[in-house]
């Protein structure tokens, strides 16, 4: 065994100080309400740019330095944010391997529901990371309509076995959106006063 490794196998909880330190020290970094209005920003000035090309207008130089500006800021912001949504998808994973350890009884009920999960369908953790990207492309709020568009583009040729089975006349995965959407509300991450329809991400 590495001699590094020991203090944090006779003293695990040492391993979730630090993670958490990690995090927050990651996720200090991304002001997200800053990066949502200036991917809004972003997305009003390119639509601006495009419809003074489309007119043979010339596009004034101020209105090209903001865009990349924001273009700099946003991007730099999304791979903060891609870091905490992977560190996201693989610390979900750890914590159902750890559940099936724990619980003999339950490992054969917890393996079935994690092969369905990650092999047959598409995880929570990808669905909801889709609707916090649609979320903010569509300026921080949009309807579930919407929102389910966006998703169906960006996961065109990803989606699962399990994804495209219909219950009702709707597909399988726009159910389980449905399904993340009241976690996210219960976790913090979307507003829960909410117009009725309109699905909102916190601290816009």
């Amino acid at each position: 065994m590495a001699s590094y490794l020991k203090k944090y196998i006779d003293h695990p909880g040492k391993v979730i100080d630090i993670l958490e330190k990690v995090i927050k020290e990651i996720s200090g970094s991304v002001e997200f309400n800053n990066y949502d209005a200036n991917s809004a920003k972003l997305a009003e000035v390119t639509r601006a740019i495009e419809a003074l090309a489309e007119k043979d207008v010339d596009v004034p130089e101020e209105l090209r330095r903001l865009k990349s500006t924001l273009s700099l800021a946003v991007h730099d912001q999304e791979k903060i944010i891609q870091q905490l949504q992977g560190l996201e998808i693989r610390l979900s994973t750890l914590l159902d391997g750890l559940r099936i350890m724990l619980s003999k009884k339950g490992q054969a009920a917890t393996t079935r529901r994690l092969k369905k999960r990650y092999v047959l369908e598409t995880s929570p953790a990808i669905l909801q990371k889709e609707i916090r990207k649609a979320l903010r492309e569509l300026g921080g709020q949009g309807r579930k309509k919407e929102i389910v568009e966006i998703i169906q583009r960006n996961l065109d040729g990803k989606f699962k076995k399990n994804d495209r089975i219909k219950k009702n006349g709707t597909e399988q995965w726009i159910l389980n959106i449905t399904k993340e959407r009241g976690f996210m509300v219960r976790e913090g991450a979307l507003k829960s006063g909410s117009p009725h329809g309109i699905w909102e991400l916190r601290g816009r």
